[in-house]
């Protein structure tokens, strides 16, 4: 408790507060002190971000940024109606829609959201990078199915249930390994692609939505590990 009370001092005298003021504060922690030093604090104009938060949070701080590019670089692009597509990703179709619209309600609210109150401004920021996670997860299979009439993977369907935390933890470790495997093996059927010659491209296309397809399972499958393990209770 010191050593949020020292901080807020620290924040009150950073805002132009009064040297007399804290002059007179004692020195100890009480409730008592710390209810007056944050009255007093919240009389005045903030100048900058708080001591506490550049100290701790400046991470977030940083984070505006990135979060406004998302905004602008991750949006609502064509993807057609969603009577284009089979009813097996109507469902990620409509909820592609409301996570963006919740992304945008969530960026008003943290234009709102005061200089120093960092707390409120990182959460909203998390908040907003999960929702365009999705979206641009619902875009690369929109996309997919536009290209190539193909649906990916949208559900992981291996049960883990059944392991240990041990071999949870050693299986999801292999699949990481077999996903950056995978990208390097798309990468380089993309670029072989490029140059192909016209009675290779059925070829060349075909094992690249199979490498795609693949990818995208074992990617399901961590995130369901990942969830299994966190749910697990450390002993």
């Amino acid at each position: 408790m010191n050593e949020i009370y020292n901080k807020l001092i620290s924040e009150y005298l950073k805002r132009g507060g009064s040297q007399s003021f804290i002059d007179r504060l004692p020195p100890v922690y009480s409730l008592r002190n710390e209810a007056k030093l944050r009255f007093e604090l919240s009389k005045l104009k903030p100048k900058s971000v708080s001591f506490a938060a550049t100290q701790e949070k400046q991470t977030p701080v940083k984070r505006e940024t990135s979060v406004e590019a998302k905004t602008n670089s991750r949006s609502l692009n064509d993807v057609g109606l969603i009577s284009e597509y089979p009813p097996e990703l109507h469902e990620l179709y409509s909820e592609r829609t409301s996570k963006f619209i919740t992304a945008c309600s969530l960026k008003m609210q943290l234009n709102e959201v005061v200089d120093y109150d960092i707390d409120t401004a990182y959460e909203l920021q998390k908040r907003i990078i999960k929702c365009f996670n999705v979206v641009d997860k619902a875009n690369e299979a929109l996309n997919h199915y536009r290209k190539l009439k193909r649906v990916l993977p949208l559900k992981n369907t291996v049960d883990f249930s059944n392991l240990s935390q041990a071999e949870m933890i050693r299986q999801r470790n292999r699949l990481r390994s077999n996903i950056s495997n995978r990208q390097r093996t798309v990468k380089k059927i993309q670029k072989e692609l490029e140059n192909a010659a016209d009675k290779d491209k059925v070829r060349l296309s075909s094992k690249l939505t199979q490498k795609l397809e693949q990818l995208e399972n074992f990617k399901l499958q961590v995130e369901e590990l990942d969830r299994l393990i966190e749910q697990i209770k450390p002993l």
